[in-house]
């Protein structure tokens, strides 16, 4: 199965406003000489949330199984997630919404740890 145009096409605008905000985020950062801003927060907050969109719409365009599919969407999810977290004050719903972004990558990263050892050949 390929990816199709549309997915292929609406991933690369999501990854070029990614990169797009990552741009703004090292200029706001370099003017403000790594002091905190505003702009800082919402640069990332932005650059988080539109890659994590494009990953997901990517994998959602092709993936070669379901259970790659539905990990690439929650790691999608995930980075989509964390950057809704910048704009939300803190409180319990900032620590919820952390605690389930670390959660994802945690597990995600488990996964594929124990899918390369299933894959390492056995000495018997």
């Amino acid at each position: 199965m390929t990816i199709t145009k549309t997915f292929w096409r609406s991933a690369a605008i999501l990854a070029g406003l990614s990169l797009v905000s990552l741009a703004v985020l090292v200029a706001a950062d370099a003017r403000h000489e790594l002091f905190p801003s505003r702009l800082h927060g919402q640069a990332a907050a932005l650059a988080l949330i539109f890659a994590g969109g494009s990953y997901a719409v990517l994998h959602l365009g092709h993936s070669p199984g379901r259970g790659e599919r539905g990990r690439a969407l929650l790691l999608g999810a995930a980075f989509i997630l964390w950057g809704g977290e910048q704009f939300v004050p803190a409180g319990r719903l900032q620590t919820l919404m952390d605690l389930v972004v670390v959660a994802v990558f945690v597990i995600d990263l488990c996964l594929v740890i124990a899918a390369k050892f299933s894959q390492v050949p056995r000495r018997d």
